[in-house]
C-alpha cells in the first residue's frame, strides 16, 4: 500500500507547500516471500519560500521493517542512506551496515532515519543560483548501531524548462570513508 500527497504552489519549482510519501509492505514466508516480514517507510518534504530569491527546503525520511530474518529479504526491501536524495557527502548506498573488511559489501539495514536543511538563493531572481546544505541520519539494524552521519556542502542550481538541475560538493564527517563527494540531478525536488 502507498500514499503520496503533494500539496505545492508549482511542481517544477515549488516555493510554498508539502509533499509526502508513505508505503506499507509485507510479506509471509511461502506464499512468494523468503521471509515473512512488515516494513512501513514514509518520507516528507517541505519548501518554503523567503523573500522574492531564495528558498527553505525541509526533508525528513524514516523506515522500519519488522522479521526475523533480515538477510532472507532482498536487498530491494532493506534500507540504505547516502546519495543526492539521502545523505549527500556520501556515495549511493554507502551508509548502513556492512560485511567485515576486506569486502566491507553494503547489507542495508532494518531502519532508516535522514533528515536534511537545505537554503538555496538565485541571483537577482533569476534561473541561476547557489544552495547551501546539511544532511544527517543513518541505516541501521538496531538502536544501538545507530551512528549519525552528517555530511554538509554547497551546490550550484539551474531552474531548467524541465525542472532544477543541481550540482553538489558535499564533505561526509563521520561515515565509512570521510570524504568529498560530487552529487548531481535533473529534474523536480518531489
Amino acid at each position: 500500500l502507498t500514499g503520496t500527497y503533494t500539496g505545492v504552489d508549482n511542481r517544477l519549482f515549488p516555493r510554498r507547500g508539502l509533499s509526502a510519501s508513505i508505503a506499507l509492505r509485507g510479506g509471509a514466508e511461502g506464499a512468494g516471500s523468503d521471509a515473512s516480514f512488515v516494513q512501513g517507510w514514509g518520507n516528507a518534504t517541505w519548501f518554503q519560500g523567503v523573500g522574492q530569491a531564495d528558498r527553505l527546503i525541509l526533508r525528513a525520511e524514516g523506515g522500519a521493517t519488522w522479521t526475523s530474518d533480515l538477510v532472507a529479504l532482498s536487498p530491494s526491501l532493506r534500507f540504505f542512506a547516502g546519495g543526492d536524495r539521502s545523505i549527500r557527502g556520501y556515495a549511493w548506498r554507502e551508509v548502513g551496515p556492512r560485511t567485515p573488511p576486506p569486502d566491507n559489501f553494503a547489507l542495508g539495514g532494518r531502519y532508516v532515519v535522514t533528515t536534511s536543511a537545505e537554503y538555496e538563493h538565485y541571483f537577482r531572481g533569476g534561473t541561476w543560483g547557489m544552495a547551501a546544505f546539511v544532511d544527517s541520519g543513518d541505516a541501521f539494524d538496531n538502536k544501538n548501531d545507530f551512528r549519525l552521519r552528517t555530511g554538509v556542502g554547497v551546490g550550484a542550481r539551474w531552474r531548467s524548462p524541465i525542472g532544477p538541475v543541481r550540482f553538489d560538493v558535499a564533505y561526509g564527517f563521520n561515515g565509512p570513508e570521510p570524504g568529498y563527494a560530487l552529487h548531481f540531478t535533473i529534474g523536480a525536488d518531489l
